[in-house]
């Protein structure tokens, strides 16, 4: 069974972060973007129908009504940020009538260094500061991941 996240459909600059254990999410969907990174172990991810498996240190981006399902292996950890567009228009003008030829990508050290100190250990940061971290995620997606026409 597919289900559907309304309250990770908002938009108006909405966000929220956070840090699984072992946690399994069934097939779902929502308006906004959805950020996965792997801290501890390996999660099982299907995306849009296509299987990843994603170890310490990978990371996933699923784009709007992507199809998602994680099942995390024993022992994992993962990061789990959804954000509305409003935080990176560029890359949402970008994305409009595309699709990822993929989810997995793996992020730059600087960029997981400022990920870790910028995001994962504040729990309130600025609008600015989670600006400057998508950007830095959304250019490592399209590095990694080709853009097709839906």
């Amino acid at each position: 069974m597919i289900f559907h996240q309304p309250e990770n459909s908002l938009t108006n600059y909405r966000f929220n972060a956070v840090t699984y254990t072992d946690t399994v999410w069934d097939s779902h969907f929502h308006k906004n973007m959805e950020l996965i990174w792997v801290l501890e172990g390996a999660v099982n991810c299907t995306v849009g129908g296509r299987s990843f498996r994603l170890t310490r240190g990978d990371a996933g981006l699923c784009l709007p009504y992507d199809i998602h399902k994680y099942v995390p292996e024993a022992d994992t950890v993962y990061w789990v940020l959804v954000f509305s567009e409003d935080f990176v228009h560029a890359f949402a003008k970008q994305i409009t009538g595309k699709t990822g030829d993929g989810f997995a990508f793996r992020l730059p050290p600087d960029t997981e260094a400022y990920l870790k100190a910028r995001l994962l250990e504040n729990p309130a940061p600025s609008v600015f500061t989670l600006k400057s971290c998508l950007y830095g995620v959304c250019e490592a997606y399209l590095e990694a991941v080709p853009l097709t026409d839906k």
